[in-house]
């Protein structure tokens, strides 16, 4: 079977899931064709970058020799975008001109699956590229699926439409796979829960190198995004030291969000604890959280559902402390395999830290009861097989 496999601006700095997926897919004895809707805006530094980005078709390249296909993806696009569903799709305030050019790019698909005989493409985003892929089915195009890895309210509009159109819809959480049966109600196909995963890593495990006594080393691994709370961290790394515990916090990542954490560490007066690392490499991301007491992600609002990060963290063996967001509910059990606190609640955040920096044994329990759970739970070849027999069926 051939298997078109979409991601928006792939290989970006996250993808790292998605290029083991893959993989995974192809070890099953599929062939996978990488689609992607454009080039990421920034440089990678992943060892598979230069590979993925190789082996994907770009939808918004524009090459003279393809400029026939894209006037015919033109004339072919106006028969779509008169359809009662697709005109329906004004009443949710959907630009026009949006909606006219993502149908061109989606006929434009279709000619691509058919020169490399894609049976079914999965797309992992319900935003903008759920449209593509809906239009591309509607234009002749194969069947397709959809992953959702976050709240439905920041994936857009017209999800009843991109649904019903799709061969499934697979969530990596049971509270997304709720959002879909409450907000998309009458989906033909349940939607599935497929979770992401990780890749077990023997040589990255804690050791013995834990931190003495009021003393800790913690990491939080994301995006530069103000919606990842890295300020929440900041100021319950500053409560700690005015309790008299030395706190090294280290930020990983890269983002446009980077000048104003900068900013928050100088006003909290931790340049001398807070430091930020920049991005690692996916493939050294175990060895790097190794070295650490503890993993913190505070996020906040919207957008996450089920962190690789946290998974990876879990899967060194060092404790992680998560806010109760998206489906970190049903990663962590609270005290036994992590830590979880109330979003934005930075005293609870030191509380739990404090705790942790104090009991040097309670670090060492909890990260092998964590790691225990990952290696049970969130394997990337056990998301890879679920994905296939969906797509099969």
């Amino acid at each position: 079977m051939n298997i078109g496999y979409l991601v928006p601006e792939f290989p970006g700095q996250t993808h790292g899931f998605f290029w083991r997926e893959i993989l995974h897919i192809e070890k099953s004895g599929e062939v996978v064709t990488i689609f992607s809707t454009r080039r990421p805006k920034c440089n990678v530094s992943h060892a598979f970058s230069r590979m993925a980005a190789d082996r994907t078709l770009y939808l918004a390249d524009f090459r003279v020799r393809d400029a026939l296909y894209w006037i015919i993806a033109v004339f072919l696009s106006l028969k779509v975008l008169v359809r009662h569903d697709v005109r329906r799709l004004r009443n949710e305030q959907e630009s026009w001109l949006k909606l006219a050019m993502l149908a061109v790019i989606g006929t434009r698909l279709r000619f691509l699956c058919r020169r490399q005989k894609i049976d079914h493409i999965h797309g992992h985003s319900c935003a903008d590229a759920g449209y593509v892929l809906a239009f591309c089915r509607l234009s002749g195009g194969p069947s397709f699926s959809l992953s959702l890895h976050g709240d439905l309210a920041i994936y857009g509009r017209g999800h009843g439409f991109k649904f019903e159109n799709a061969k499934f819809v697979a969530c990596v959480t049971d509270a997304l796979c709720g959002q879909v049966r409450e907000h998309v109600p009458g989906l033909t196909e349940e939607p599935k829960l497929i979770r992401m995963g990780i890749e077990l890593d023997p040589d990255s495990r804690k050791g013995t190198d834990w931190s003495a006594p009021r003393v800790l080393k913690i990491v939080t691994v994301a995006r530069l995004n103000p919606m990842k709370g890295h300020r929440h961290a900041i100021e319950a790394v500053r409560a700690l030291r005015e309790r008299g515990i030395l706190v090294q916090y280290d930020i990983i990542g890269d983002g446009d969000f980077a000048r104003d954490i900068e900013i928050a560490i100088g006003q909290a007066g931790l340049e001398d604890q807070v430091r930020m690392i920049g991005p690692v490499a996916n493939d050294n991301i175990g060895k790097s959280l190794a070295v650490y007491d503890a993993f913190v992600l505070p996020s906040v609002g919207f957008g996450e559902a089920a962190p690789v990060a946290v998974m990876e963290a879990m899967s060194v063996g060092i404790p992680v402390v998560c806010s109760i967001i998206g489906g970190t509910q049903e990663m962590i059990r609270h005290e036994e395999t992590g830590f979880l606190f109330t979003q934005g609640d930075e005293a609870a955040l030191a509380d739990i830290l404090a705790q942790l920096a104090e009991r040097p044994e309670i670090r060492e329990r909890v990260g092998g009861a964590g790691q225990a759970h990952a290696h049970a739970n969130f394997l990337t070849s056990v998301s890879a097989a679920d994905l296939v027999t969906c797509i099969r069926n």
